[in-house]
């Protein structure tokens, strides 16, 4: 399966759209491979228009129109992120209750179930953690008032934990797949991670990722977030994950004998194939 992402928010103008649509259909000219596709932010407007109304034709129309002339686009999987609520898309005057009632695949608000389960104060710690992210993204977790909200975080429980874990692990496939067999620590990992803008942190932590090899993903495979700083803004990593990612990596560490952590199994991952 091909892979193509577009950021809607970045566009300047409906051009860029319309560009977008271009490399889709160059791409399923080339392969007979099935395409996915991940557009992000779908809630922005592009040159004052919603977003969600420019995209209707040309997905469940399957065309889009180019200097007079129509073109097709092949049917393929289309994955779309927000940074608002479905409810909210619902709301988007000139076809946004039209385009939610078309979305026929799952619908995943994983903010909505961390609302569900804890009242709302996984929202509110994360809008607290946004805000020092973006003002001091090295140093915020230093500050008393932002450290006490990410403890807080590390103790709450609920589904919307094992929910990163499985969303982690089909990222992971789409970007580097397939995927045959991932290490417990990289699922720990996932599970714990405080994400401060949603999914749309979790694909970029996730396209981080390197040199996994085999389909086999490991602990030293997961990006190092002191050398990535714009992920600073958007995920935070637990001290002891952090600790075991830089002992993976530590070439000193590895001539001694190897931490029981990093002895952990790889796990089979089995992903039923799209379609």
């Amino acid at each position: 399966m091909n892979y193509e992402e577009f950021s809607l928010s970045q566009m300047a103008n409906t051009n860029d759209l319309i560009d977008c649509f271009d490399t889709i259909c160059s791409v399923q000219t080339v392969t007979n491979k099935k395409l996915l596709v991940f557009m992000d932010e779908i809630n922005c407007k592009i040159e004052g228009n919603e977003a969600v109304s420019l995209l209707l034709s040309p997905i469940w129309d399957g065309s889009f129109i180019r200097g007079g002339k129509r073109y097709r686009i092949s049917p393929a999987f289309w994955v779309f992120a927000s940074t608002a609520p479905i409810s909210d898309l619902v709301e988007i005057p000139n076809k946004g209750s039209d385009f939610v009632s078309r979305l026929n695949g799952p619908i995943l608000e994983l903010d909505k179930l961390a609302t569900k389960e804890h009242g709302g104060r996984v929202l509110e710690i994360l809008k607290v953690l946004r805000k020092g992210s973006a003002e001091n993204p090295d140093g915020y977790l230093n500050d008393q008032l932002y450290k006490e909200h990410y403890e807080e975080f590390l103790k709450l429980k609920g589904e919307f934990r094992t929910d990163q874990v499985y969303l982690g692990v089909s990222l992971l496939n789409h970007m580097w797949g397939p995927i045959s067999k991932i290490r417990g620590s990289v699922l720990k990992l996932f599970h714990d991670l405080c994400l401060i803008n949603g999914v749309r942190s979790l694909e970029f932590f996730v396209s981080k990722f390197h040199n996994i090899v085999g389909g086999e993903v490991d602990i030293e495979n997961v990006p190092n977030i002191e050398n990535f700083n714009e992920l600073k803004r958007h995920v935070i990593i637990a001290p002891e994950e952090q600790e075991k990612q830089e002992e993976a990596n530590n070439d000193e560490i590895r001539e001694k004998p190897v931490p029981e952590h990093l002895l952990e199994k790889l796990i089979d991952i089995e992903i039923e194939p799209l379609g």
